[in-house]
């Protein structure tokens, strides 16, 4: 089933289904007017699904699909210092990349958040130093609760990943293992 298709040039990202699933593909333009969504939902069978980019009408191929999956990651840093921030981030996106087989083409997005008292520098800063250049990132600061553990950068990573949810590699780096005792490994 087709639920949400986005285009960015001549790339297209499907997402489809209850377990979203991913596919991307270069697209040609398909010569000569583009046809009324009407005219094309009569003309095709219900068993394929299609998507509409870039004039293109293409097939749905489950050979390519690949899964959309979620990693989490915290690092508690002992100072405000753009340096140690800088270090601290890259060792934990480093090692969420390197506990479940990623590269930076598996990326797909990451939000970084940090709590109130950490105002050095972006966390973000960091994954652009690694040479991930090409990932939306965004930062974001974290609610400033009563008793919550200080100086803490979380990483929420959507990634293409063939790994069962369960397989997937959280990462807790040093102190910041005591947030989630559940899924730190």
């Amino acid at each position: 089933m087709c639920s949400r298709t986005r285009s960015s040039g001549f790339i297209r990202t499907e997402i489809t289904g209850a377990a979203p699933l991913v596919r991307r593909r270069a697209l040609t333009p398909a010569p000569g007017p583009r046809p009324s969504r009407a005219t094309v939902a009569r003309a095709v069978p219900p068993h394929i699904c299609l998507t509409w980019t870039e004039h293109t009408i293409t097939e749905r191929d489950e050979e390519h699909d690949v899964p959309v999956r979620a990693v989490r990651g915290a690092v508690q840093l002992e100072r405000d210092e753009p340096g140690h921030m800088d270090e601290q981030v890259a060792q934990l996106l480093s090692t969420i990349l390197e506990r479940n087989g990623l590269g930076a083409d598996d990326l797909i997005s990451i939000w970084f958040t940090a709590t109130p008292d950490l105002h050095s520098d972006f966390p973000a800063a960091a994954a652009r130093g690694l040479g991930i250049v090409d990932v939306p990132l965004i930062c974001a600061q974290e609610l400033d609760i009563e008793g919550a553990m200080p100086r803490v950068v979380r990483i929420l990573a959507h990634i293409e990943s063939d790994l069962p949810r369960s397989e997937i590699a959280h990462v807790y780096l040093g102190a910041a293992a005591a947030l989630r005792k559940d899924i730190a490994q």
